[in-house]
């Protein structure tokens, strides 16, 4: 079944294998944008590729380990077998100067973000409502100790990350290799390295939804929890320590660790709920501001599965700091 209209922009692809004797064989899996912004995952089987669609999948900016659950009828037959990564090419990459760090180009479209009545202990996750995102680049990788390091080089007046009881992080090894996340990092310290790398915290919004990539299921990969130690650090796996970024596998849109090995802040005040949230993609922003902030993802010491869903939501005072948050950084793209 092809769910592809002429009006739709392919905007990622992913097979069985990127290249070698056969791999046009196999079905090819595509993230499509329609006419009216609305991302989408469909399959095309062998028998109804073209030649324009191969070297599409050929060049493809961002493409997924692993088949996510089904949003078309064509995907509820698929396997689980993991697809071969193709990297993000030159086009789609940022490296941000003075930092270094790299940003991927996330194409904008609709979701419906938030929770279903079946995930449980989600209240304020709804109610579910329609956010319109525009591109966008989001970190591939949450900030790490490397990039931090350039930061606190060039601002010696800044401290070196920490716990909220003058632990320091920096001289632990627990923590400081270079490419872990860093941690022990406030939101106004987050907000600093931003300002000093010409960029800023991503929105509630853009978080979710680039780490939906497409899908409509707890996870980026689908439902089947039995996979969450392909794509995620945690309790089970993590040893009690954060890990190198980039050692699991990406979503659809070639980010890494967007369910776990640390929390992330991003920009928006925390609401117990979607109540009067906006529906553009900015920060949701109280004036003045309120007393927590939003925190996205899961962490390397988490134990419940439910703590690494898309919509899962979490807060914390913007002063405090720990072992398990850390960041990553977003830049927008004038129209």
């Amino acid at each position: 079944m092809i769910s592809i209209q002429p009006d739709d922009q392919i905007v990622s692809a992913w097979g069985e294998c990127a290249a070698g004797p056969g791999w046009a064989n196999q079905p090819l899996w595509v993230i499509v944008r329609s006419r009216e912004g609305k991302l989408r995952m469909a399959c095309i089987q062998p028998e109804d590729q073209t030649m324009e669609i191969h070297t599409l999948f050929k060049v493809s900016a961002v493409v997924s380990a692993q088949m996510c659950k089904a949003v078309e009828e064509c995907m509820k037959s698929r396997s689980k077998r993991k697809a071969k990564v193709a990297f993000p090419s030159e086009k789609e990459i940022l490296a941000s100067e003075p930092s270094g760090y790299e940003l991927v180009r996330i194409p904008g479209g609709s979701f419906t973000m938030g929770s279903p009545e079946s995930e449980e202990d989600s209240e304020n996750e709804r109610p579910l409502h329609e956010v319109q995102v525009s591109d966008f680049y989001l970190g591939r990788y949450p900030v790490t100790n490397e990039e931090y390091g350039r930061f606190l080089q060039k601002n010696p007046e800044v401290k070196e990350p920490r716990h909220w009881s003058d632990l320091n992080y920096w001289a632990d090894r627990r923590f400081n290799l270079l490419r872990q996340p860093v941690v022990g990092v406030s939101w106004g310290d987050a907000q600093a390295y931003c300002q000093w790398a010409g960029l800023r915290l991503p929105t509630e919004m853009e978080w979710e939804y680039a780490t939906r990539a497409g899908s409509v299921t707890r996870w980026s990969f689908g439902d089947d929890e039995k996979l969450l130690g392909d794509y995620v650090w945690f309790y089970g796996n993590s040893e009690h320590l954060t890990h190198p970024v980039g050692e699991k596998e990406p979503n659809p849109f070639g980010l890494y660790d967007m369910h776990g090995n640390v929390l992330e802040w991003v920009e928006d005040d925390w609401h117990e709920n979607y109540q009067g949230a906006p529906s553009d993609g900015r920060a949701w922003i109280d004036i003045p501001r309120g007393f927590s902030r939003v925190l996205r993802g899961g962490s390397w010491n988490y134990a419940n599965t439910d703590l690494f869903r898309c919509a899962f939501r979490n807060l914390s005072a913007p002063t405090y700091w720990c072992n398990y948050i850390g960041f990553r950084c977003a830049r927008g793209i004038s129209p």
